[in-house]
């Protein structure tokens, strides 16, 4: 294994991605994980300890963070008019 493969305790905590990949309208939190450009980054070169401390953050961050994948409303359909 290499320097700069993780070792398997470390990879036992799965990447939170969720597949909603997108950055929220400050460009600070990803809407789909809550985890900040350099976090996602540097997920696979952290250890378990590193990762269940950014999984802590995340979990502060969500109540901020909740509804944010919805897609905002000025980029919905229109709708039909009523009547």
């Amino acid at each position: 294994m290499s320097h700069t493969d993780p070792a398997p305790a470390d990879a036992a905590i799965g990447n939170p991605c969720i597949n909603i990949c997108r950055m929220d309208q400050a460009g600070k939190y990803c809407q789909g994980c809550g985890r900040t450009a350099l976090e996602i980054g540097r997920w696979d070169r952290l250890t378990a300890q590193e990762r269940g401390a950014v999984l802590a953050e995340v979990a502060q961050r969500r109540p901020s963070l909740r509804g944010l994948a919805a897609m905002p409303r000025t980029l919905q359909p229109p709708q039909p008019p009523r009547g």
